[in-house]
């Protein structure tokens, strides 16, 4: 079982990945804009931060590079539906641990979350 922040603003989406979590027994808090994810980073300790690229008023990577640059080390899942390339490397330029692309389903996310995890972190 873990903490998890699940940052997304897509309401629908957000209750459903929340809903999947806490399931398989993760509590769950949400975040729904980048002021109000970096708060909560800020403020708590997570397992993990599940953060979407597309936010209102702070991007995902903008999040999590002053996340980083203020000395947060909570590991960081971004969700992306960009398919640009050199996302996958922008991501985890600005912070990111690992980088899940959009679609995904369900079990592919409780994959990467089970993968990160169990990565030893120093």
């Amino acid at each position: 079982m873990a903490r998890i922040l699940l940052v997304e603003d897509d309401l629908d989406l957000s209750d459903t990945l929340k809903d999947w979590l806490e399931c398989s027994e993760h509590t769950v808090d949400t975040a729904y804009s980048g002021p109000e994810a970096l708060d909560k980073m800020q403020a708590g300790r997570y397992d993990v931060i599940v953060l979407d690229w597309q936010l209102p008023v702070m991007a995902g990577p903008e999040v999590v590079r002053r996340y980083r640059s203020g000395g947060g080390k909570d590991r960081v899942l971004m969700l992306t539906g960009n398919r640009e390339a050199g996302s996958r490397d922008a991501g985890l330029s600005a912070g990111a641990d690992d980088y899940l692309p959009k679609p995904f389903n369900l079990d592919q996310l409780s994959e990467r979350l089970r993968s990160i995890l169990e990565r030893d972190w120093q």
